[in-house]
């Protein structure tokens, strides 16, 4: 998101820099913005990495005196109220996640408590749904703006001709977050049912070898592994599914429902499905953790061929309802009125 921010407003001609202070994210600074690596930390949250990194942001700061600093990650965002303070630049922080989700274990408690607290020293804010903005004290939702994510892909327009029995599922597999343990669970429900279908799972993460297990002894789930042109891979899928319980507003659907294809997603906390899907018009919503609703849906959509590629058809509405044009204008509408 933040690059897709970056390069439009460097085309608009605001002079725009990216800095990153873990891993270099690009080879050169480029012709549409300023790239900026200082190496001073590995990933990871030592508190002398965090006192460096905010000695070296805050001189970086005062030396270039910007307008406005945009930062998108929680570990940005601690280094960013050290390092910018006593600066004149407006501190901007934007929410992507899903703050009502509830973490496990002490230490993770306590992270969230402090992220937090940082998160409310800015000085305006974007989130991503009204939900979420909601979450906040009331000085934080005065302070901020509702902005989504946009659609960079332009979907397929003609009618899907070549529909192969796939369903299809993106994302990191971490499975506190994602719940890919559901999905698993409720094809593996279905799979007598619908013996040509196979569900097909696109990415990587730390649980590979737990959902492998899991999906054992069915044949027909596949572990695909982080690919390239994500959207070329599932284009002719039956349907795209997303069982996260924990999501801002998830890139992977808005391309699915870009694309044309018929989506089923879990109605996670943050309200960034619902956002997105209108439930029976462009998709349908499930409750999270729930495998029987989410069978249910999935049948509802495979016996019924022709209402699926309807939901379809209409979820293609997404391109212009969230277009990249429409949220850059809203993006550069909030900065010049916040700096």
């Amino acid at each position: 998101m933040f690059l897709c921010v970056a390069e439009n407003m460097a085309r608009r001609k605001h002079e725009v820099t990216i800095l990153t202070f873990r891993e270099k994210w690009l080879e050169n600074d480029n012709s549409i913005f300023h790239y900026v690596h200082l190496p001073l930390e590995t990933t990871g949250g030592h508190i002398f990495n965090i006192f460096r990194s905010s000695i070296a942001l805050r001189r970086y700061i005062q030396k270039k005196k910007f307008q406005a600093i945009i930062a998108f990650s929680s570990a940005a965002q601690v280094r960013l109220v050290l390092g910018s303070w006593g600066s004149t630049s407006k501190l901007i922080f934007s929410n992507r996640g899903d703050p009502y989700f509830k973490e496990e274990g002490l230490y993770r408690h306590l992270q969230k408590i402090l992220s937090h607290w940082i998160f409310c020293r800015a000085n305006a804010y974007v989130f991503q749904t009204l939900k979420v903005m909601k979450y906040y004290p009331t000085r934080v939702q005065k302070r901020g703006t509702i902005i989504a994510n946009p659609v960079t892909i332009p979907g397929i327009i003609n009618k899907r001709t070549n529909v192969q029995k796939r369903i299809v599922s993106v994302g990191r597999l971490y499975n506190l977050h994602k719940r890919q343990d559901l999905l698993i669970d409720a094809f593996k429900m279905i799979a007598d049912r619908y013996q040509d279908y196979w569900l097909e799972f696109y990415g990587d993460g730390p649980d590979e070898d737990m959902l492998r297990d899991r999906a054992n002894p069915c044949s027909r789930i596949i572990f695909m592994g982080k690919t390239e042109s994500i959207s070329e891979k599932i284009k002719d899928a039956s349907i795209f599914i997303l069982t996260s319980d924990l999501e801002g507003i998830p890139n992977a659907l808005i391309e699915a429902m870009a694309l044309g294809l018929p989506c089923i997603s879990t109605d996670f906390a943050s309200g960034g499905a619902k956002l997105l899907i209108r439930d029976g018009v462009d998709g349908l919503l499930t409750s999270c953790g729930d495998v029987i609703a989410l069978v249910r849906k999935m049948e509802q959509l495979l016996s019924n061929h022709e209402y699926a590629e309807q939901l379809g058809t209409n979820a293609r509405d997404v391109v212009e309802r969230f277009s990249e044009e429409k949220i850059i204008n809203q993006w550069e509408e909030f900065l010049q009125k916040t700096v």
